[in-house]
């Protein structure tokens, strides 16, 4: 026991330990934030998609955005993520929150998968050509910040991450 004791001991004073343990804390704290945050009282799904995001630009940062230090973790972080996550539902909620979307319109309106996601949504959620043509009209007028979306009100309530939609 003592040889085991005095082994331990060595290891948690050992640089390379604690080199060990920041690089872990470093690649998983933004992941267990994320998970916080998909875990409180305000609703997450207009947030799973940009929240992700920002926990991998967070590890990039963390490690200096050198992409040798993180490339394979990351790889292994966007696997799991385009096999559970990376739906059109979680592409149409991206697309929908303002959080996200003002902010990095034009990446979101360039890459095109976003509202192909709110699309898909609504051909699956609502079967009726009228409705469908009064949502379309509502996300052009988001997307233009026209009517109610170009207020004083919805503008400052874009950086607002507690917002709840549902209040």
């Amino acid at each position: 026991k003592k040889v085991k004791g005095r082994d331990s001991n060595r290891s948690v004073r050992s640089e390379i330990f604690w080199t060990g343990v920041e690089r872990a804390v470093n690649f998983f704290e933004p992941l267990a934030n994320l998970l916080r945050r998909m875990d409180s009282d305000v609703p997450a799904m207009g947030f799973i998609y940009g929240a992700f995001l920002d926990a991998k630009k967070e590890i990039a940062a963390r490690f200096d955005n050198e992409k040798a230090s993180i490339q394979e973790v990351l790889h292994i972080i966007d696997k799991r993520w385009d096999n559970k996550l990376k739906g059109p539902l979680h592409r149409a909620g991206y697309f929908l929150n303002p959080y996200y979307y003002y902010e990095n319109k034009l990446e979101i309106e360039l890459d095109g998968t976003f509202k192909d996601g709110l699309v898909a949504c609504m051909e699956k959620m609502v079967r009726d050509g009228k409705k469908e043509d009064i949502m379309t009209a509502e996300c052009q007028a988001y997307q233009n910040e026209e009517g109610s979306f170009g207020r004083d009100s919805a503008k400052r309530q874009r950086r607002n991450k507690n917002f709840d939609p549902a209040e």
